[in-house]
């Protein structure tokens, strides 16, 4: 191979070791975690370097969008049980009713009295790493799954 050659390949390697290592730096989006009607809305998006949702437990790192942890056909009371372990600010753990209404849920203990119809708990996040735990205490209830 040719002095050329051999540099225009050791600088492609380079530059695709570089581009590579770059996107891992990549930082969450910014997302609005206030915009009521993005947050109604009933699909989800969102970015995180790190996503996992295992049995009533996450951990998220660098999360920005929504994402439905449950859908609930209403028509039950039920106990809602969450714990939040979170490292940076703007989360916010919200249930929307049928008709539209957004509840703000902070860590402890929740009684939801859910009315005929779907209700929605959902993650809405900017930029944000947190782990959280809940727990649904109810009889016959329905999950739906979440899309």
């Amino acid at each position: 191979m040719t002095k050329k050659l051999k540099a225009c390949l050791g600088l492609l390697v380079v530059t695709f070791i570089l581009f590579i290592s770059l996107s891992f730096l990549q930082k969450a989006p910014y997302f609005d975690v206030y915009d009521d009607k993005a947050i109604l809305s009933e699909g989800d998006t969102y970015f995180s370097t790190r996503y996992t949702h295992t049995n009533q437990s996450m951990e998220v790192k660098d999360f920005s969008g929504m994402d439905t942890l449950l859908s609930l056909e209403g028509g039950i009371t039920m106990n809602l049980t969450i714990d939040i372990q979170q490292k940076n600010a703007d989360l916010r753990v919200l249930w929307i009713t049928p008709d539209h209404i957004i509840h703000e849920l902070t860590s402890g203990q929740h009684a939801l009295d859910l009315s005929i119809g779907t209700h929605r708990i959902k993650v809405v996040g900017n930029q944000t790493t947190f782990e959280m735990t809940y727990h649904i205490d109810a009889l016959d209830i329905d999950l739906l799954p979440s899309s």
